[in-house]
C-alpha cells in the first residue's frame, strides 16, 4: 500500500467509517457507498471473489443486491486491529431472489481506510 493510502485515522474515525459502510450496505445505497470508496479500492471475499477499483466493486454490489434484495448484516462490536483496520464479525441474512432460498452466513470482515477516510480495502471471510 502506498504511503498516501496508509491509515492515519483515529480508532473512532475507523470505527465510524466501518459502521457507515455497514449501514449503507444494509440500505443498499450504491450511490452513497460510491462516495466512501477510494477509486483504487480493492475487495476480496472467499464467497464473491476479488475486485479491483471502485467501478468493479460497485458493479459487483449492484448484482449482489439484485440477487439478494433483502440482504442485511448484523455486526458484532467493531474494533480496530493491530494493522489499523476495522474488524468485526457479522451475520448476513438474505433470500436468494432466483430460488427463494433463505440464507444465513456468519463471517469476519476487515476494512482498511485511506487518510481521507475512504475505503481502501474490504476483506470478507464467510
Amino acid at each position: 500500500m502506498s504511503p498516501d493510502r496508509m491509515t492515519q485515522l483515529s480508532d473512532q474515525e475507523i470505527i465510524d467509517g466501518a459502521r457507515r459502510y455497514v449501514d449503507l450496505s444494509n440500505d443498499h445505497d450504491i450511490d452513497a457507498i460510491s462516495a466512501i470508496l477510494d477509486t483504487e479500492a480493492t475487495y476480496a471475499s472467499n464467497r464473491v471473489g476479488s475486485y479491483a477499483g471502485q467501478v468493479a466493486i460497485l458493479e459487483m454490489m449492484t448484482v449482489f443486491f439484485a440477487d439478494f434484495p433483502d440482504v442485511r448484516w448484523r455486526t458484532s462490536e467493531i474494533t480496530v486491529d493491530e494493522d489499523g483496520a476495522a474488524a468485526f464479525g457479522f451475520v448476513m441474512t438474505a433470500t436468494n431472489a432466483a430460488t427463494g432460498e433463505q440464507i444465513e452466513l456468519r463471517g469476519q470482515e476487515r476494512i482498511r481506510f485511506t487518510v481521507r477516510s475512504l475505503i481502501a480495502h474490504v476483506e470478507v471471510e464467510a
